[in-house]
C-alpha cells in the first residue's frame, strides 16, 4: 500500500510539477514579447501621426491630385512597414533561436524544421502583405478614376471597402494563430 502511495506521489510530482515549469516560462518571455509589441505600437502610432499631417496637406488639392498623392504615400509607407516587418522577424527569430538552442530536449533537425517553419510563415506573410497592398492600391485608384461616381460616393465605396478589407484581414489572422495553435498541439 505504501508502495502504491509512493508511485502515486512521484506521478503526480512529475506530471503536475511540469505543467507548472512550463506554465512559468513565459512570465520569462514577457520581457522579449512586451518590448516587441511596445516597438509595434510605437511604429504604428508614429504612422498614424504622419498620416494625419499628410492628409492635412491634401486638402486644397483638387481631387485627382489628392489620390495621386495618396497613393504615392501609400507605396512610400508601404516600403518602410515592409523594412519594419524585417526587423521585428529578425528579432524574433533570434529569440526563437535562442529559446530552441536552450532547449535539450530537441534534436538539431527539430530546431531546424521549427526555424524553418518559422521563416516560411514570415515569407507567405510578407508575399501576402504584398498582393493585399497591390489590390488595395488598384482599387482605390479604380474608384477615385471612376467618373460616374460623386465625391461623396467614392468616399463611401472607400469606407466600405476598408471596413470588408478589416475584416477580412481579422479573419485571416485569426485562422493563422488557429492553425499554429494546433500544428503546436500536434
Amino acid at each position: 500500500c505504501f508502495m502504491i502511495s509512493k508511485m502515486m506521489l512521484t506521478f503526480f510530482v512529475v506530471f503536475l510539477a511540469a505543467p507548472l515549469s512550463v506554465l512559468a516560462e513565459p512570465a520569462v518571455q514577457d520581457g522579449f514579447w512586451n518590448e516587441q509589441k511596445t516597438k509595434i505600437k510605437t511604429h504604428r502610432e508614429q504612422q498614424r501621426r504622419e498620416t494625419r499631417e499628410f492628409r492635412k496637406g491634401l486638402k486644397d488639392l483638387p481631387p485627382e491630385q489628392k489620390l495621386s498623392n495618396m497613393i504615392n504615400y501609400r507605396n512610400i509607407q508601404f516600403g518602410g512597414n515592409l523594412a519594419f516587418r524585417e526587423q521585428i522577424h529578425r528579432e524574433r527569430i533570434a529569440h526563437l533561436q535562442e529559446r530552441l538552442n536552450a532547449n535539450g530536449n530537441l534534436t538539431a533537425e527539430q530546431r531546424q524544421k521549427i526555424l524553418s517553419e518559422a521563416e516560411n510563415e514570415y515569407l507567405q506573410a510578407v508575399e501576402r502583405a504584398k498582393q493585399r497592398h497591390l489590390e488595395n492600391m488598384n482599387t482605390m485608384e479604380q474608384i477615385g478614376n471612376d467618373p460616374n461616381l460623386t465625391q461623396e460616393q467614392k468616399r463611401e465605396r472607400i469606407k466600405t471597402y476598408w471596413q470588408a478589407r478589416r475584416e477580412e484581414n481579422r479573419s485571416d489572422r485569426q485562422e493563422r494563430r488557429e492553425k499554429r495553435r494546433l500544428r503546436r498541439q500536434g
